[in-house]
Order: C-alpha cells, then sequence, then structure tokens
C-alpha cells in the first residue's frame, strides 16, 4: 500500500493533488503496471488486484471517493471518474475492452465478477448537468446508483444509465441504451433496452 505524500512516478503514474490518498497495489504491479491515477482532491483510495492484463486505465479520484478493482480483470484502456463521496467497485475477473467508460459523479457504480464489457461501453449514475424545474427551481434529475451483477455481458457500444440494475447473467445488446432494470438470463437490446429474450446463457468461447 502506498500512502502518498507527493507526486509518484513508477510503472504505474500517479498525480496527487490533495492530501490523505491512499494507493493498494502490489509494489510489483507499482513497477510493472501502466496506466495513470489522478487524485484531485483529498482522502480518496484506490485499489488494484492483480489484473489478467494492465492496458492502460485511467482513474481520476475526487475527495472522499473510492475505486476497488478486484483481481484478474483486463483493464485495457478503462477510464474511470469517481465523483467527490462515490465508489465504484469491480469484481474479480471482469473484462474491458477499449474505450469502456465508468462514471459516478453522484452516486455509486458496483459491477460483479467475471462480466464482460465491450469496447466503447459507458455506465454512468449521473446526467451530470442539473435539469430544474423553471418554477421552484428545484432539481429533477438526481443520480441513482447502478449495480451490474455477476456475469453481465454487455455489448459493443451500450449504455447504461443511472438507477439499472442488470441482473446475473443478463446480456445487452450492441448500442443499447439501458434505462430500467433487467432481469437475469435475458438478453436485452435496443433504444431503451427491453427484453427480447429469456433463459439464457453465454460463454466467451464461440461453440
Amino acid at each position: 500500500m502506498l500512502r502518498l505524500m507527493e507526486k509518484c512516478v513508477v510503472g504505474l503514474i500517479v498525480q496527487d493533488h490533495g492530501k490523505l490518498n491512499i494507493v493498494d497495489v502490489s509494489n510489483t504491479d507499482l513497477l510493472r503496471g501502466s496506466g495513470l491515477i489522478e487524485f484531485r482532491g483529498s482522502r480518496a483510495s484506490v485499489s488494484i488486484g492483480t489484473p489478467n492484463e494492465w492496458g492502460r486505465p485511467h482513474i481520476i479520484c475526487e475527495r472522499n471517493s473510492r475505486v476497488v478493482i478486484g483481481r484478474n480483470c483486463t483493464l485495457a484502456s478503462l477510464f474511470v471518474y469517481a465523483g467527490p463521496g462515490a465508489s465504484i467497485v469491480i469484481g474479480k475477473g471482469t473484462g474491458f475492452s477499449g474505450g469502456t467508460a465508468l462514471t459516478s459523479h453522484e452516486a455509486n457504480i458496483s459491477i460483479g465478477e467475471r462480466c464482460l464489457f465491450g469496447s466503447e461501453t459507458h455506465v454512468m449514475s449521473s446526467d451530470m448537468h442539473a435539469i430544474v424545474a423553471r418554477r421552484s427551481g428545484e432539481r429533477i434529475n438526481l443520480g441513482a446508483d447502478v449495480t451490474i451483477h455477476d456475469r453481465v455481458w454487455i455489448g459493443f457500444r451500450a449504455v447504461v444509465l443511472k438507477g439499472v440494475t442488470i441482473s446475473e447473467g443478463a446480456i445487452i445488446g450492441t448500442g443499447s441504451v439501458v434505462t430500467k432494470q433487467v432481469p437475469a438470463h435475458c438478453v436485452a437490446a435496443g433504444n431503451p433496452a427491453r427484453v427480447i429474450r429469456k433463459d439464457v446463457s453465454w460463454t466467451e468461447a464461440l461453440h
């Protein structure tokens, strides 16, 4: 565990612009890894188990945020943004293809074990800008947690929006926009995504 006192440059680059931030990565991975961790506030933490493949992930943490990545993940060019007070947790053995982005500006993102994310997928727990009622000034689009359970396969260029839960073993079709809960062991596709097939499973290999 590296307790950051100043900017550290190793195999994995860490930029610390706050105080009391922590990186929990093995010394071996610090040297052999690649990518960038940026702390833009204080009292944040990043924990990365030894990956299956490092790639070049880019992780940004604001104040009091937390990012946890389990072991044996494939990180590719994964982009992670944890906003103030938010957490992003990724289970072991999950794989990301190029261009996946996880952004938690207001609420949390939880991803289970052995999931698979296609290229250019995006998971977000906020709309990133406020929508307000003109008369009252009340904000009407608050962020909400996203939960993706074990062994979910999310296809190329799919988007998962705030407040969504995707249950175990589900498959999200290419280019889909997921706006509501997806049941277990089904295929959901379209914009907005809807269930198009039930009682399915998937494997990494073609048979």
